[in-house]
């Protein structure tokens, strides 16, 4: 399932920061190896990051809002800059 919702980021020194996003939802999780060669399992995709954000850090916690209202935590599991856009899977 895809969806547009926000991803809202605790940035030191400066708050909280908002911005869309686009969020994959998988049926089940499913596992990739990431940069740091070790196979994590993740279930969501969340793509369309503005380039020029931070870089996440594994273990790193992000909050995203889902349908409802919900907000909730997440660790991020890998992130990866692209030319255009960031992603991050949690």
């Amino acid at each position: 399932m895809r969806m547009k919702t926000e991803i809202t980021i605790q940035v030191k020194n400066i708050g909280k920061v908002k911005f869309p996003v686009m969020l994959f939802l998988l049926d089940e999780s499913d596992e990739r190896e990431f940069e740091d060669g070790i196979i994590r399992k993740y279930s969501y995709e969340v793509c369309n990051i503005p380039a020029n954000c931070r870089a996440f850090t594994i273990g790193d916690r992000v909050k995203i809002s889902l349908l409802g209202g919900i907000e909730r935590e997440f660790e991020v599991k890998g992130f990866h800059r692209y030319q255009l856009q960031c992603k991050i899977w949690v």
